[in-house]
């Protein structure tokens, strides 16, 4: 007779190997992709046997028999393809992924305590097809069908993915509990924790970083200096950092799982579209805050898609211009400084200028005071952007609607992040995505403009200025530009920004007047270099990054605020809307 601990204990390791399933299976289709590389074939086949052979017996432990019994199927076509995988092709890969993506179902079937029936039959049915073909053996789809009953039949009578011990069993099972538990547990150095879990740890030390901050402007300002407690507070604030880190660190995660979920795109889109494709991954270690991997999920795959039906073009007619039979994707990642950078390129057709030149005049998004001809390209491929906007000649079920690429800017700008364009007919297009490695806890430079404090992110700074002897130079009515070394660059001065209500700075005080302009910082934006002119540079900061709510989620040049140390509210500005602002300089 079962008791409640045993229920309790097989729940538990249900848990475990549902958890532990759903590695294997990322793991397997990972193994999957790499199959369209000859070279690799041997290795990764033996390695996908024995996940699929953990998959089947530790399923079948726990009382998954349905899940066995399908993974049985699986192993029993690696069991052929690993002696002989000069066999493997791009249907029985293909095969193999969709299996995987309904073994995914079914994991996520079982976590959510689903009753509905899985729907497997008919992918059963090939498997067992394919099987048949593999040994040599002729197998119709009558005999499969007498196979697919037996799935149905496990299915059927087991609605509630529990497993029943009955007396003569318990025994049995008590003797495997150990030994069972170690092989779903494999990963002896890791503890799963709850993301949730995670994130209010990371919630409290954002708030152990403000009262640093307040703790630190009293020590700094206070009446009475106190040399032992100033120690005291420099030492925290070099441990609360480290602890920032810390926690940081376990809310990232790589970008290959999103960079797989990418080649999987590619190569059923690439199989459906008939276009070959090589695909290159480099920087997939590159971690990122787990929270913004979904973000980024929908501009990857929108921009792969684009690539593939209107960047690569058609087989004949890359042999005809003498490129390469196959067209190739990269997608690269590094970091740079508090930043990721992502490099998405093909080695297509190209966008035509010209072509979105004339798509834009027939919307009407270029104004009647531009010269198109005299349009920077920076600025004409962002009309891809637009929503509805689309070059397509005739729509088709993957793209040239105009809504995907409207989709990739809307998700990146919640991400606080940017997306240029670089391109060239007959050679192809790049798109370089750049995001924060977090949207939560920052590092940044406290400013005065006006009476007014602001934080610039530290990642954004590339130089100081000392502008004292007024070394800027009026280009044009509208423009002022600061010659540093060789670059000209287009100057932003903050004092004009409180014309702008969500800018708005005390009336100007004879001091501020005395010190106003004297400073500049040259920023990194999304369209090159940008120098601000401010009054005076307070000095580094680290803050937590709040957000300002609806209103202004609209304005631009702001991306939240921030509490300071001396308990006061500080913008935070985001430099890569500061110039599209149109403000004459002072």
């Amino acid at each position: 007779m079962e008791t409640e601990s045993d229920q309790m204990f097989m729940e538990e390791l249900q848990r475990d190997f549902l958890d532990e399933a759903s590695f294997l299976v990322e793991q397997c289709e990972e193994a999957y992709l790499n199959l369209d590389k000859p070279e690799n074939r041997r290795e990764e086949l033996s390695k996908i046997f024995r996940l699929a052979h953990s998959l089947k017996g530790a399923g079948s432990s726990v009382g998954f028999a349905d899940l066995s019994h399908f993974a049985h199927v699986i192993e029993d076509c690696l069991t052929i393809l690993r002696v002989n995988p000069d066999l493997v092709d791009a249907h029985a890969i293909s095969l193999l992924l969709r299996a995987g993506d309904a073994i995914k179902i079914r994991i996520q079937m079982l976590k959510e305590k689903s009753t509905d029936p899985w729907k497997v039959e008919e992918l059963y049915n090939e498997l067992k097809v394919l099987v048949g073909r593999l040994s040599g053996i002729p197998l119709n789809v009558e005999k499969a069908s007498v196979a697919v009953e037996e799935v149905n039949t496990v299915v059927a009578t087991m609605p509630d993915a529990k497993k029943v011990i009955t007396d003569e069993q318990l025994h049995e099972e008590n003797k495997k509990k150990s030994n069972l538990a170690a092989a779903i547990k494999t990963h002896t150095n890791s503890v799963k924790v709850d993301t949730d879990r995670i994130d209010s740890v990371l919630n409290m030390v954002g708030e152990l970083v403000v009262i640093k901050s307040q703790l630190m402007n009293e020590t700094l300002h206070g009446e009475k200096s106190n040399s032992k407690l100033n120690d005291l507070v420099s030492h925290l604030d070099k441990s609360i950092r480290d602890l920032q880190e810390r926690a940081l660190g376990m809310r990232m995660t790589p970008l290959k799982n999103l960079f797989l979920k990418t080649q999987r795109i590619t190569r059923d889109l690439s199989l459906k579209l008939n276009k070959p494709i090589k695909f290159e991954m480099g920087g997939e270690d590159t971690e990122i805050d787990r929270n913004m991997i979904e973000l980024l999920g929908d501009p990857f795959m929108h921009i792969v898609r684009n690539a593939l039906d209107h960047g690569i073009e058609k087989l004949e007619t890359r042999v005809a211009s003498g490129k390469p039979a196959s067209g190739t994707i990269k997608i690269i990642a590094q970091q740079s400084g508090g930043r990721i950078i992502v490099r998405i390129s093909d080695d297509g057709g190209g966008i035509s200028r010209e072509k979105i030149i004339k798509k834009a005049l027939e919307k009407g998004l270029i104004s009647a005071d531009k010269i198109p001809d005299k349009m920077p390209e920076q600025e004409v491929f962002q009309y891809i952007f637009a929503p509805g906007f689309s070059t397509a000649d005739q729509i088709s079920d993957v793209s040239g609607r105009g809504v995907g690429m409207d989709v990739v800017k809307t998700n990146i700008e919640q991400l606080k992040g940017t997306i240029d364009i670089k391109s060239e007919i007959g050679k192809g297009t790049t798109f370089i995505i750049s995001v924060p490695l977090t949207t939560s806890i920052t590092e940044g430079m406290q400013v005065i403009c006006s009476g007014q404090q602001y934080i610039l992110p530290l990642d954004r700074i590339r130089e100081l200025i000392d502008n004292e002897e007024e070394i800027t130079t009026q280009l044009t009515p509208d423009k002022l530009m600061l010659k540093v070394r060789e670059n000209i660059l287009p100057v932003v001065d903050l004092a004009q920004l409180s014309g702008h209500s969500y800018f708005a700075s005390p009336e100007p005080t004879e001091a501020n007047q005395s010190k106003r302009n004297n400073t500049v910082i040259v920023v990194e934006s999304s369209q090159g270099l940008l120098a601000l002119r401010l009054n005076a540079v307070i000095g580094q900061v680290q803050v937590v990054l709040k957000p300002m709510g609806d209103y202004f989620s609209t304005c631009p040049g702001i991306a939240g605020a921030a509490i300071l140390g001396d308990g006061k509210v500080a913008l935070v500005l985001d430099v890569d809307n500061l110039e599209q602002l149109g403000l004459k300089a002072a």
